[in-house]
């Protein structure tokens, strides 16, 4: 018997199978589409049971197919070069909040491996190997005969975050494993607002979902959606009204800082589509300016236009979207996670 379930995520989702093995062993499989990921179990050879497992990645195809369904980065190929084939970081989305800079190339052997690490020294701790151009540091790493990962780390020889979930990345997607990431790193298998798991990640974005009456709770604020409206147009005084090309979504929702926010831009999610805050909400009333001290309460409305036939669905897919993860500048960053307030109350 096989039953599909989605990774969700738009033109990104993919086909999960579950199988039933012979000889009466049941296992679960998580197999992407074009065996974009792979998937694990038993088979039988005479009377032993073998088991099996994800294969690497054995195509810079299979690689990159695996790395987008992982981090929303779909790698292109450049010109084969030399040594093999480079794989480019698209404009958009890039992911280098939280990602950083970085290049991958796919050689085509063991030769050609070493020579793209050239002037690399011995691999040190995680078999990362340093090298220096003028004042910028590159961590290289290489994942089995064929991928090499080439980091710039900038002035200091050292790695960080964003190193470390790169690195997680790419050998999750090289070795079909992506049950090696953490569970707020691994794909959603459907829409956030209808799963209520644990935290998932939505095109390489971990999204974490508050329900009902809960706060969302994030390193920076805690946040609650006090009431949804919608209305066609909004009525500033002495000024004339001013209509939406839809209708407008007004949010009611409040703040409870945890460390000084300079400032903060909410958005607002529909089904599988994100909405940006209407120059409308200007109007709208907010209990102070940004920015805003530690344990400082914050009150504000905040307008979206939104197409007719997505409003009529705002209290029953709608959410209120917040950045979740504090940057290296210390602000709210959406690029490395977000909260979602549903808002469905």
């Amino acid at each position: 018997m096989v039953a599909p379930a989605r990774f969700w995520g738009g033109r990104s989702s993919v086909w999960l199978v579950r199988m039933k093995p012979s000889a009466g062993a049941t296992a679960t499989c998580a197999a992407l589409a074009l065996c974009a990921v792979g998937c694990g179990g038993e088979k039988k050879e005479g009377d032993r049971k073998v088991e099996t497992g994800p294969k690497p990645a054995a195509s810079p195809e299979q690689f990159t197919e695996r790395f987008a369904q992982l981090t929303g980065v779909r790698l292109s190929r450049s010109l084969d070069d030399l040594v093999g084939t480079r794989l480019e970081v698209p404009a958009e989305p890039n992911r280098f909040a939280r990602l950083g800079t970085y290049s991958l190339v796919w050689t085509r052997d063991r030769a050609d491996r070493r020579e793209v690490l050239r002037g690399a020294r011995r691999p040190g701790a995680r078999g990362i190997r340093w090298t220096r151009s003028g004042s910028t540091w590159s961590a290289g790493k290489s994942y089995g005969r064929h991928l090499v990962l080439d980091w710039s780390a900038g002035s200091k020889r050292r790695t960080n975050p964003q190193f470390n979930r790169l690195e997680r990345a790419v050998r999750a997607a090289y070795l079909g494993r992506p049950g090696l990431l953490p569970p707020r790193e691994r794909p959603c298998r459907r829409d956030p607002l209808r799963d209520r798991g644990e935290a998932c990640s939505l095109r390489g974005v971990p999204v974490t979902v508050a329900r009902g009456n809960s706060a969302l709770a994030t390193p920076a604020f805690e946040a609650t959606v006090r009431k949804t409206e919608v209305r066609p147009a909004l009525k500033p005084k002495l000024l004339p009204p001013e209509t939406a090309s839809g209708r407008f979504v007004i949010v009611d929702y409040r703040l409870r800082t945890k460390t000084l926010i300079r400032s903060l831009t909410p958005q607002l999610r529909i089904g599988k589509r994100t909405f940006e805050e209407a120059p409308a909400s200007v109007f709208l009333a907010r209990s102070r300016l940004f920015p805003l001290p530690p344990a400082a309460a914050y009150n504000a409305r905040v307008a979206f236009d939104v197409p007719r036939a997505e409003a009529a669905q705002v209290r029953r897919r709608g959410a209120l979207v917040l950045p979740a993860e504090i940057d290296e500048l210390g602000d709210p960053s959406a690029e490395l996670a977000q909260g979602w307030i549903a808002l469905d109350r």
